[in-house]
């Protein structure tokens, strides 16, 4: 997309979407509140940016707002601002794996396992065992011993991998690619993962939990932020939801 610099140029330079990383340098306009208001109102977006960066227990944030109207934006905006300052941001784009029609806040527990072992990958983080134990074992239906993940949940890893191998981080990534196709296009395995969750929610918190504190020590306290976009466009719930998982 090129900056319009006529009249006539103006519909080539519009598009139905918010900036991304590398258009917004060019096109972002830090007086939005102003054009929309009328009033130099300071943007919600900079008190959930600084609660980001202030050490607490646990943050969550709604970032409320009618579709088109900068959310997005907004969001990607922040998102840059704190990777330049050194904080692990992950997006989890719900559009492409929740069925939007059918979300519960189950499924977005399920999907911050995932962002969070990306992020550890990403950083090269040491999650401990017990951890990784937690993780690997959660979806083996009763009586299982022989894998860490199972048919039954739709991922099954090859042999016997443990949670001290160094391959053990990225089996688990492997694995929720396939989690995360059968949230959003098989109702029976969705089904299963959300008993699973709701029989056993104390213990995925609990290595949610784990796994941020984790991130955090390595990145020197900085915690690691999650948004979660596109949940304004399923039929039940009208917001867009950011959550963070600090360091408690």
């Amino acid at each position: 997309m090129k900056f319009a610099d006529t009249i006539l140029n103006i519909p080539n330079a519009c598009k139905p979407g918010p900036l991304k990383a590398e258009e917004l340098e060019q096109f972002y306009y830090d007086k939005t509140m102003y054009v929309r208001t009328g009033d130099a109102y300071i943007s919600p977006i900079e008190d959930i940016y600084e609660a980001c960066k202030m050490p607490s227990g646990q943050n969550t944030f709604l970032l409320l707002g009618h579709r088109g109207c900068g959310k997005s934006t907004e969001l990607n905006d922040m998102s840059c601002r704190l990777q330049e300052e050194g904080y692990q941001v992950f997006t989890v784009q719900c559009g492409m794996d929740l069925d939007l029609n059918n979300p519960i806040y189950v499924d977005l527990l399920i999907l911050m396992g995932d962002a969070l072992l990306t992020i550890a990958d990403r950083i090269g983080c040491c999650l401990d065992d017990m951890t990784m134990d937690v993780v690997g074992n959660f979806w083996k239906t009763e009586g299982e011993q022989s894998s860490i993940m199972t048919d039954t949940a739709g991922m099954e890893v090859e042999g016997e991998i443990s949670a001290k191998s160094p391959g053990f981080l990225a089996s688990l990534l492997q694995a929720f690619v396939k989690v995360k196709a059968d949230l959003k296009f098989s109702e029976e395995k969705r089904t299963y993962y959300r008993r699973q969750i709701a029989r056993r929610s104390s213990e995925w918190m609990f290595a949610l939990n784990k796994m941020a504190n984790q991130i955090t020590e390595e990145m020197n306290g900085k915690q690691p932020v999650l948004i979660f976009e596109d949940l304004d466009s399923n039929r039940i719930s009208q917001h867009r939801i950011r959550l963070s998982l600090p360091a408690s």
